[in-house]
């Protein structure tokens, strides 16, 4: 779902549920008053609802293929490697190591700032990055045509999570509508905590090293 797709269900849940509206309109509907202040004020929700996402970690995770010839320096025991080689990085969620037959062991390791020691490094096998993804900012000058990269069953119901910030609680039927529409964004997101991780680990994507 793009940002302006977003932007648009966050209105027809709000206002405009009357009929279906195209991307080419937000324009227009940005420039009348009726509409103006809450498609100026989206942006900033959207980009607080993809950051929630990446706080709780419930992204798909990716995996990164270190180079030990590219990637760190070797140290005293082991291998340092350097995080900022993964561009897209929230944090470190395992690192295993892998052998011709596939899987041997998870990787114990230490972190100093954006390097990580992972002693006893042998370069017989492949080790591996398993980490939670970060998200770029949103913010007025993104385009409408961006879509963000998370799993649909997030992304449609960002606009929940608009519809809660911006209907105020200046009368007692937004207040009630804010509050279902935050219930409902929270009840998507638990529930696809809950989903078993084989479910979504199809959209992990693995980066090799030298990226």
């Amino acid at each position: 779902m793009t940002i302006g797709r977003m932007k648009i269900e966050a209105l027809k849940l709000m206002f405009l549920n009357a009929r279906d509206i195209h991307e080419d309109e937000l324009t227009s509907l940005g420039a009348d008053q009726n509409y103006s202040d809450y498609l100026a004020s989206m942006p900033g929700c959207i980009h607080r609802a993809l950051q929630d996402m990446v706080l709780r970690k419930i992204l798909p995770k990716k995996v990164y293929v270190i180079d030990p010839y590219a990637d760190g320096e070797w140290v005293d025991g082991g291998f340092a490697f350097d995080t900022s080689r993964i561009a897209d990085l929230h944090d470190v969620a395992r690192i295993v190591k892998h052998g011709s037959r596939g899987y041997v062991e998870d990787v114990g390791y230490d972190r100093e700032g954006t390097r990580i020691l992972i002693f006893g490094y042998d370069t017989a096998y492949e080790y591996r990055v398993i980490y939670d993804v970060a998200l770029p900012a949103v913010d007025q000058a993104t385009p409408n045509d961006m879509q963000p990269d998370i799993p649909e069953p997030l992304a449609v119901v960002i606009p929940y999570f608009i519809k809660a910030e911006l209907f105020t609680s200046d009368t007692p039927s937004n207040a009630a509508e804010a509050e279902r529409a935050r219930g409902l964004y929270e009840t998507a997101l638990a529930r696809y905590a809950q989903d078993p991780p084989s479910s979504r680990r199809v959209r992990i994507k693995t980066v090799f090293g030298g990226w």
